[in-house]
């Protein structure tokens, strides 16, 4: 088990710019669906990639709103104002639109996932600054666009594919 708990770690070390758009929760199984930003290699738009967390015996969304547009500064920078809200609610942290940028792993077995929001761009008072989603899980799944199991190295190669052509992206630009 200690294995897939790994793979686990590795498959979320992937995870940039993965917008949430479905999460549904069935007994201990969690199934997470995000558009995959790695498509536009393929020329393919709304890619779904479906990922199946078994083992998944809680999910819960951190996430702060903006509370005022007036920064504030701190030892580390500036910030906005916000305040913190916790669900559970599967459909509430869709509509939060929350991009996953990294992760950290605890042991055993949990997850969190730190997230911004692809609706908060400018100044307004109430959008989501960031979000947090917490989750355990033991074992996992990996389907592609029309699910079809894949395997985690297979995501590997595709995201080697998508950083090599933004590396390539940037050589070109200089």
């Amino acid at each position: 088990m200690k294995d897939r708990i790994k793979e686990i770690d590795e498959l979320f070390s992937m995870f940039h710019d993965f917008e949430i758009v479905g999460l549904k929760v069935d007994g201990n199984i969690l199934t997470f669906e995000i558009l995959l930003p790695w498509s536009e290699m393929w020329g393919i738009e709304d890619y779904i990639m479906t990922f199946r967390f078994d083992g998944c015996n809680g999910l819960k969304c951190h996430y702060w709103k903006r509370t005022s547009n007036e920064l504030k500064e701190w030892e580390k920078g500036v910030y906005y104002p916000s305040q913190e809200y916790i669900t559970t609610d599967l459909n509430e942290i869709i509509k939060l639109e929350l991009d996953v940028q990294n992760h950290e792993f605890k042991e055993p077995d949990n997850f969190i996932l730190h997230c911004n929001s692809s609706s908060s761009h400018g100044d307004q008072i109430g959008q989501i600054e960031f979000g947090r989603i917490e989750l355990n899980a033991k074992d996992y799944r990996i389907y592609d666009n029309e699910m079809n199991e894949m395997t985690l190295d297979k995501m590997k190669s595709w995201g080697t594919e998508w950083w090599n052509s933004i590396q390539k992206m940037w050589d070109e630009q200089k």
